[in-house]
């Protein structure tokens, strides 16, 4: 089962608002994706989201906060899930106060459309590797695929030196966990 991708477009200019929402559109895959005319907008809306498409200078917003102070905010916020922050921006003075908020790529405007491409792709590997991470080994254990250390057909040993057996149907599915540790790695 695909994962959905929650993307926000924060751009205060609806046709590039548009713009980006038909080239997350020609990606393919499950994507949700919310526009947003500010950064009020976004706030005032308090849904999470996976990545976030946003423009640094924005005008119109009531409490003045532009783009890097949006980006600023949801950094500071640490009970929140955070996104993947990708600017877009007509202005390359501001890339390197983009580093200070962790942002993963630097779009300037126009955007070109094969960059487009390889960097969303990039963001939803990403995304996709953090969510198929956990594995159910028996109906009262969850297990964090990146933290197995050792496993075979009855238990599965974590590294912190926890041990948990695999229930009888996992035992007979022990293949599945299998693939998953080796797709990871593990």
């Amino acid at each position: 089962m695909a994962e959905t991708i929650k993307v926000a477009v924060c751009d205060d200019e609806k046709n590039i608002r548009s713009y980006l929402v038909s080239l997350i559109k020609k990606q393919g895959g499950e994507c949700s994706i919310t526009e947003y005319a500010s950064a009020d907008a976004y706030l005032s809306d308090g849904k999470e989201h996976d990545i976030i498409f946003l423009d640094i200078e924005m005008g119109g917003s009531g409490a003045g906060l532009d783009g890097m102070g949006l980006a600023r905010h949801i950094r500071g916020m640490e009970a929140q899930k955070q996104p993947i922050i990708i600017f877009v921006t007509g202005y390359e003075k501001y890339v390197y106060d983009a580093f200070d908020v962790g942002a993963f790529q630097y779009l300037v405007k126009p955007v070109d459309e094969q960059k487009f491409a390889e960097m969303f792709g990039r963001a939803a590997g990403q995304i996709v590797s953090e969510a198929e991470q956990f594995y159910r080994i028996h109906r009262g254990y969850l297990i964090n695929l990146f933290h197995v250390e050792r496993y075979d057909r009855t238990e599965v040993r974590m590294a912190n030196g926890d041990r948990r057996r695999l229930s009888g149907r996992k035992k007979q599915k022990g293949m599945v966990l299998r693939q998953r540790c080796l797709s990871l790695q593990i």
